[in-house]
């Protein structure tokens, strides 16, 4: 077998604009053995016009690390490969399970998921999936960069 160590591919500036290192992001998912997001699940909440792309953006990531994506609410009617529900998920849904349940959207998705944030469930932003899957770790889910503002 062919050491690959000195063909990796390197990209500095990428790696200080997104605080991370590919060599040991590598070595990280390689020595884990499982999936990243395994055993997590993903509400995505959208309302805007982007929101097929980004829903279609973030479901692949999610199932590309192991992640489960349980709704994708509010995207319009075209077909996809995966489920539209068109209501959010309960608090009961969410609230016992925060530690591998959690809610991703934006800021237009704020009338459909501030009920829940209302009861105390933290709503994270797309940059917390992205983030996690690029530096293979899983992200502290208290980081204020990660977390909308729900007032």
């Amino acid at each position: 077998m062919v050491d690959t160590a000195p063909y990796l591919l390197q990209d500095r500036d990428g790696e200080r604009k997104f605080n991370f290192e590919l060599e040991t992001c590598l070595e990280r998912a390689r020595e884990t053995g499982k999936t990243l997001l395994q055993g997590h699940f993903f509400y995505l909440i959208f309302t805007t016009e982007i929101a097929d792309n980004v829903i279609r953006t973030l479901a692949s990531a999610i199932k590309s690390a192991g992640g489960t994506v349980r709704h994708l609410v509010f995207c319009t009617a075209r077909t996809y490969d995966f489920q539209c529900a068109r209501q959010v998920p309960s608090l009961r849904q969410v609230e016992d399970h925060e530690e591998d349940r959690h809610v991703v959207s934006d800021l237009t998705g704020k009338p459909k998921w501030s009920p829940l944030a209302q009861k105390g469930i933290p709503i994270y932003n797309q940059e917390l999936i992205l983030t996690a899957i690029l530096q293979q770790e899983l992200p502290d889910w208290t980081n204020p960069d990660f977390l909308l503002p729900t007032s």
